[in-house]
């Protein structure tokens, strides 16, 4: 074989060139194991194992990554993504829960703020009404639709009947409308009753359940007919009738006369319809009760 650096003839076991002292690297590789050889991608030569460079066009090149190191680079990778990611989302958390924390504050501000502002307006629609210099003596509530506003004065109730100013019919009439809700809510989606005043008395009507927890009650006028939404439960129906409304708390008086119906009524199944005036083929009767049953 030759030199690989001065081309001579050498014996192939010669490990040194005899000529110019050249270690024989292809001699020792050959005696190597096959898989430790490997060859420039230049120029075809024979890469050095120890030094990783082309013994005929010096390139030098580089040491690739066992399975082990590959597997650490990736995990190591890995773990840096996970950290990274980790760090965002609890930053984005701690913005999150600093926004939750203003917005409930805000919303706090605004519920007192409504407090504040829905206090008033029940106390200026309770107890201020307003006279419109209009020459009518009439006494009106802030909403009402005959204020105009122009030019008025403010009292409250009594003053104003004491300076002998009547209520508007409009806005200051006592006696409830029809269908209006006293006690509890109106059941949009469960059943119906309706019930139809006789001519000459108004009525209170309420249900109860059988265990006597009171679910609603609505004022009905004389002459008129109302349905109401209920619930959907057998329910009692008691009624209070008399023909001068005194208020909630007085009902009709010491003239209100109190009955209800004695079965229990089927709101599952049926909507309910009550004449409280004779008619042909009625087959509903009251029974009288006291004021405390009717609590």
């Amino acid at each position: 074989m030759r030199c690989s650096k001065c081309n001579n003839i050498i014996p192939d076991d010669s490990s040194f060139c005899n000529h110019c002292g050249n270690r024989n690297i292809q001699s020792d590789t050959e005696n190597q194991p096959q898989k430790s050889r490997y060859f420039c991608s230049v120029c075809g030569g024979l890469i050095d194992p120890q030094t990783k460079q082309c013994t005929q066009c010096r390139k030098q090149h580089f040491k690739g990554f066992s399975t082990k190191t590959a597997i650490a680079i990736v995990l190591f990778v890995l773990l840096v993504i996970s950290i990274v990611i980790s760090v965002v989302l609890y930053i984005q958390n701690i913005k999150f829960n600093e926004r939750l924390e203003a917005l409930e504050t805000e919303n706090q501000q605004y519920y007192d703020y409504w407090n504040e502002t829905f206090g008033q307006i029940a106390f200026f629609d309770e107890f201020v009404v307003f006279v419109e210099d209009d020459g009518t003596n009439l006494y009106h509530k802030y909403g009402c639709y005959k204020f105009k506003g122009d030019s008025f004065w403010a009292f409250n109730v009594e003053a104003a009947e004491y300076q002998e100013y009547e209520p508007c019919p409009y806005c200051c009439d006592a006696e409830p409308r029809s269908g209006t809700i006293l006690s509890g809510v109106e059941y949009f989606n469960g059943s119906k009753i309706t019930i139809s005043a006789s001519s000459s008395e108004s009525c209170v009507v309420k249900l109860k359940t059988p265990s006597e927890v009171e679910v609603l009650s609505f004022y009905v006028r004389a002459g008129e007919t109302v349905t109401v939404g209920v619930p959907k439960e057998y329910l009692y129906v008691l009624f209070a009738s008399g023909d001068v409304w005194y208020g909630k708390d007085d009902l009709f008086g010491k003239n209100t006369s109190y009955s209800k119906d004695d079965e229990i009524c089927n709101f599952v199944d049926y909507t309910l319809e009550y004449t409280l005036y004779p008619v042909s083929s009625g087959n509903f009767s009251q029974t009288p009760i006291d004021e405390d049953e009717f609590r």
